[in-house]
């Protein structure tokens, strides 16, 4: 792969190399990702459409880290459940407003993982992430980022479970 990279900067010029997408100048990791009875999640978001839309935003967190896994390691992840951080408000014409407190309603999401290198498994087990400290130390967000919360709990838990990866 690096080695048809270079020859593509030879023959191309340098500012040809820095058009290639990262993902394709640097192989990675993946992830596999499947979700267990997912209407039965304690809050997935409002609804079936709700709830794919926050499931895949959740896919793709996995994605990103998994592709820090050396090239070649696959995570596979199976979601048994996922409960949102805050509480849904019904309020007039807005029925999907999620309302944080700070209080009872922080995130958690329950999972089984394995992490295989040509057909082996290199680590495996059983994570309940959960952030009851969801609202400290917490950092502006931005009015677009989905599952802010999530994501990060998420990311702490993949920097803490794969760090000698």
């Amino acid at each position: 792969m690096r080695k048809s990279l270079v020859t593509f900067a030879a023959t191309c010029g340098l500012a040809a190399l820095a058009a290639v997408p990262p993902s394709v100048a640097h192989a990675a990791g993946s992830v596999e990702v499947s979700y267990i009875k997912p209407q039965q999640f304690a809050d997935a978001g409002l609804g079936q459409f709700d709830r794919d839309r926050n499931l895949e935003t959740l896919e793709q967190v996995f994605r990103k880290l998994a592709a820090k896994l050396p090239d070649g390691q696959t995570l596979k992840l199976q979601i048994t459940d996922v409960d949102l951080a805050g509480n849904l408000e019904f309020r007039g014409a807005r029925p999907d407003l999620r309302v944080v407190r700070g209080g009872a309603d922080w995130p958690q999401i329950d999972l089984t993982y394995s992490v295989l290198q040509d057909g082996r498994v290199l680590k495996s087990g059983q994570a309940h992430l959960s952030d009851p400290a969801y609202t400290f130390g917490l950092r502006s967000i931005r009015s677009d980022e989905r599952m802010y919360f999530e994501r990060r709990m998420v990311d702490d838990w993949f920097t803490k479970t794969f760090k000698e990866q």
